[in-house]
């Protein structure tokens, strides 16, 4: 494309960007917008189009998420999972529990064999199956965003360097994309997590099964916790969220028995708060 031609889109303006000569505001998702991608996700299912209006009507904060486009899709793939499902699930009323349950239906989606499982008494087969991918996956997104700036982008070398293995490549929780030099000969393949806010949940699992010390260094840090709010309030939910103890405690169970000497318990959060 032109030399220097750069486009930047972010629902995060407060945040460090690259000088632009232009900027456009686009906006998100209006009443009107919300109830007509929920009757296009619904089409002809017409349990499931009440089912996820009601279901809105009664969480006003998983509402009030969906006037950002890639969370209303994420409410409505998770909640169209908790209709379709034989088996009881939790009511999603958090961000954190909506990102935690849009991580393991991607996660089902790398294994088909795991997609009608029963979580509830399958946990150890998910984790022993896809646990590994989770913790490379949650390594890499510390590392980007603790980086200053943010980082966003990963190359080859990147997702040898955590583990991350080929088949995870291109799938729910990263998206490909061509770097394109200021020649036409040069080009560079790289990934990024789908989203932001999905790195930055990865990130809070990696904050928090690491040392307690880069917790704390983040939360006493004012500039860190004006830039990275989201990644916060992911770290306080998977901490505080009884409904996702057990998920944390199966990733420390895969890490575990990866290598338990080179990972040691980090401890609990309340040891230090």
């Amino acid at each position: 494309m032109l030399p220097g031609a750069r486009i930047v889109i972010t629902s995060r303006p407060g945040c460090n960007l690259p000088p632009c000569n232009r900027t456009i505001e686009v906006n998100g998702f209006t009443d009107d917008s919300i109830q007509n991608y929920i009757e296009q996700f619904s089409r002809d299912n017409n349990e499931l189009k009440v089912f996820i209006g009601d279901y809105l009507k009664n969480n006003v904060n998983i509402a009030s998420m969906c006037y950002l486009p890639v969370h209303c899709n994420f409410v409505c793939v998770c909640l169209s999972d908790m209709r379709l499902s034989t088996q009881s699930a939790p009511a999603v009323t958090t961000m954190t529990q909506l990102y935690v349950l849009a991580a393991i239906n991607l996660a089902k989606k790398l294994h088909p064999a795991l997609k009608q499982i029963n979580m509830q008494s399958n946990s150890k087969l998910f984790f022993d199956t896809v646990g590994n991918s989770l913790i490379c996956h949650s390594e890499l997104a510390k590392n980007n965003t603790m980086s200053t700036p943010v980082r966003i982008l990963c190359c080859q070398r990147d997702l040898d360097d955590f583990g991350v293995h080929e088949k995870d490549r291109g799938t729910g929780f990263l998206a490909e994309c061509q770097m394109h030099g200021k020649t036409a000969c040069f080009k560079c393949k790289c990934w990024t997590f789908n989203h932001l806010t999905l790195q930055e949940m990865f990130a809070a699992i990696g904050l928090l099964r690491g040392p307690q010390q880069a917790l704390l260094q983040l939360v006493k840090d004012k500039d860190s916790i004006r830039q990275r709010e989201v990644l916060i309030k992911f770290v306080i939910g998977l901490w505080c969220d009884s409904q996702n103890t057990w998920f944390m405690e199966h990733l420390d169970s895969v890490r575990d028995q990866l290598d338990p000497q080179t990972h040691p318990h980090p401890g609990k959060l309340t040891h230090s708060v």
